[in-house]
């Protein structure tokens, strides 16, 4: 009996030891996990700075780009500027010019008719100085019908002719009339019979009317 009891306090005491063991094991187990816990969160903090850093070195580049396309947008803004304002000016001076030249243009339109209309005034002077050293009609006639004949020649070449209305019918389209007058022929009847100023077309425009008498 005694060595029964014996055994039991033996076997109490060993069951506590053990207990003290698993304990003491599982608060190192505990120990270690918490350790591993604290090692794995500062992994994380670490990780999380470095996607920090990596971030903020993202936004640097963006920046740094985003400023360049700035500078190269203002450049180009520039440049096109420079180029309107380029355009401009010489809008400017072609319209001027032209300006000038229309104005130009105006003013001198009848230059070429007045060289063309010299030769005939050069031809009167002469004309003028010869009937003063004679007394010759016939001479002094022909001077100034080749006077006269220069000047249609002159206007003949610029697209002025004169109308020729003597015999033929009435027309108040490139007639004026002055007068009429009673004729026994009746050919005349309605016909211009005689002209008073004689009428001028130019380039098939009429610019002068012929003021005539017409037969009735």
């Amino acid at each position: 009996m005694k060595n029964k009891t014996k055994a039991s306090k033996k076997s109490a005491k060993k069951s506590k030891k053990e207990e003290e063991i698993e304990q003491s094991a599982k608060l190192q187990e505990e120990s270690q996990e918490q350790k591993a816990e604290g090692r794995k969160e500062k992994a994380d903090n670490k990780a999380e700075e470095v996607e920090d850093i990596a971030s903020v070195d993202e936004a640097i580049e963006v920046i740094a780009q985003l400023k360049l396309k700035l500078r190269e947008s203002e450049e180009e803004k520039k440049q096109l500027s420079e180029r309107v304002l380029r355009l401009q000016a010489d809008f400017d001076n072609f319209r001027k010019r032209k300006t000038k030249e229309l104005a130009d243009g105006i003013r001198f339109a009848n230059q070429d008719l007045i060289l063309q209309l010299l030769p005939i005034l050069d031809n009167f002077d002469r004309t003028l100085k010869a009937i003063e050293g004679t007394d010759n009609l016939t001479a002094i006639k022909e001077g100034i019908e080749l006077v006269s004949s220069n000047f249609r020649k002159q206007f003949s070449k610029i697209g002025v002719e004169p109308i020729d209305s003597i015999g033929k019918d009435f027309d108040s389209e490139i007639h004026e009339a002055i007068t009429s007058i009673p004729v026994e022929e009746e050919e005349k009847k309605g016909a211009v019979v005689d002209e008073v100023e004689k009428g001028y077309k130019f380039k098939d425009r009429i610019i002068r009317f012929s003021k005539v008498i017409v037969g009735e």
